[in-house]
């Protein structure tokens, strides 16, 4: 009897170290796949989001191809590394509405640092009119790349993302054949890094054209590479692809 209940346990060590192994395996793939579902849910929400603000729909993408919007993507990763980890709901919901602000906060820094643009930017909706005064409330909850409200949804997000998203897409990349899921996934990575890359160049172009045309710090002289950026994404195809694009002195 004691044998047997060792064998059974050596057993299930085995099972367990494969599990393991599998789950290793297929990390980064659940990776990938979290960041393009997280960059599509995104660009979906503020595209629905832009109906109720203006009336119509548009289109809130990120990068130049594909409905994509990559700051959703990031935090989504960012919400998966951070919150997995911690077991109690209300702990992942504090931490990821700090780390989902600040993170959107530092992006939308960076953005108007680097570009000169930004495609957001948060001031208080929350306004009242009585008689023929207008008044604002809420103003100290909004903070230009981010809000306290918004930050609040990123730990709604962060809540959401550990508890259906992940485990959803979890499982849905284990039922893939591992040779067909790391053949998607090498081929999506590919696409999202080109994809990424080329936005921000092309929108690093933009900037540098209209800072060279105003004697600015930032001009480069005419190269093949500046002459096809020019050639094949000018500001008019920029401000058709990112419609809320906005720029910053």
């Amino acid at each position: 009897m004691k044998f047997f209940n060792v064998e059974n346990q050596s057993n299930i060590n085995i099972i367990e170290k494969k599990d393991k192994e599998k789950e290793k395996e297929a990390y980064f793939p659940k990776l990938v796949a979290a960041f393009t579902a997280g960059s599509f849910l995104g660009w979906l929400w503020e595209t629905i989001l832009s109906y109720f603000q203006f009336g119509e729909f548009y289109s809130r993408v990120g990068v130049l191809y594909g409905p994509l919007n990559p700051i959703y993507g990031f935090g989504l990763i960012l919400m998966i590394l951070v919150l997995k980890p911690m077991k109690r709901w209300y702990v992942q919901f504090l931490v990821g509405s700090i780390i989902g602000g600040g993170f959107e906060y530092t992006a939308w820094a960076l953005s108007r640092l680097v570009l000169h643009s930004s495609t957001w930017n948060y001031q208080s909706p929350f306004i009242i009119t009585i008689g023929e005064t207008e008044y604002t409330l809420f103003k100290w909850a909004y903070w230009g790349g981010t809000s306290l409200f918004h930050s609040l949804f990123w730990g709604l997000l962060g809540l959401v993302s550990i508890k259906f998203i992940y485990p959803t897409i979890s499982k849905a990349v284990d039922s893939v054949p591992s040779d067909f899921r790391n053949y998607i996934n090498t081929i999506v990575t590919i696409f999202l890094s080109i994809d990424i890359f080329l936005t921000c160049v092309a929108l690093l172009r933009q900037m540098t054209r209209e800072t060279c045309s105003n004697n600015g710090l930032y001009c480069i002289e005419s190269n093949y590479i500046t002459n096809w950026l020019d050639l094949h994404y000018p500001d008019s195809r920029l401000k058709e692809i990112f419609q809320n694009l906005k720029k910053y002195d």
